[in-house]
């Protein structure tokens, strides 16, 4: 479900605003997407990472997560979940500005709180993401994409936000 991985990814990243109670949350759409009735993006920042319960949900404009992630039909009365695996998911985590966005602050968050060495890095960044230490065929695997990505952007930050955007949309 969108609103579970939704929350999943901001909850990794360190980004998740647990506030419970109040107004709907309208985080911002992608560019491109037409708004019915109008969609008035949350002036304050920090409310578009609220949990996805209290994303609005306005029938003929439906978040883009969530659409890609078998959101219930709001046109029924009794709506119900489809549950699929399709190419639009992967393409949602993939090109999604949100997601890029997210995997920096997870990135940074690894950074911070993994010490110095890359592997305390890859062992926090693994920790975070499926609740245990990496395999060694993984560590070694994460370690060549790391100085690859580095040597082609020129950016071991940037590098660090793929793999952790990598990490972020595996199905595990």
């Amino acid at each position: 479900e969108g609103e579970a991985v939704r929350d999943s990814m901001l909850a990794v990243t360190g980004r998740l605003n647990a506030k419970m109670y109040g107004q709907p949350v309208f985080p911002p759409l992608p560019a491109g997407v037409v708004t019915r009735g109008g969609w008035k993006v949350n002036a304050d920042p920090s409310e578009h990472d609220r949990r996805s319960v209290y994303v609005f949900v306005r029938r003929n404009t439906r978040y883009p997560m969530f659409e890609a992630f078998d959101m219930p039909d709001t046109h029924e009365s009794c709506a119900r979940r489809n549950m699929t695996i399709n190419p639009a998911q992967s393409l949602e985590l993939m090109n999604s500005r949100l997601v890029t966005e997210w995997s920096r602050s997870f990135a940074a968050r690894v950074r911070n709180d993994g010490g110095q060495s890359t592997d305390g890095m890859l062992d926090r960044a693994w920790k975070l993401a499926y609740q245990r230490p990496p395999a060694e065929a993984e560590r070694a695997s994460a370690r060549e994409f790391l100085e690859r990505q580095t040597k082609l952007t020129g950016n071991e930050a940037q590098a660090w936000a793929d793999l952790c955007q990598t990490l972020l949309s595996t199905n595990e």
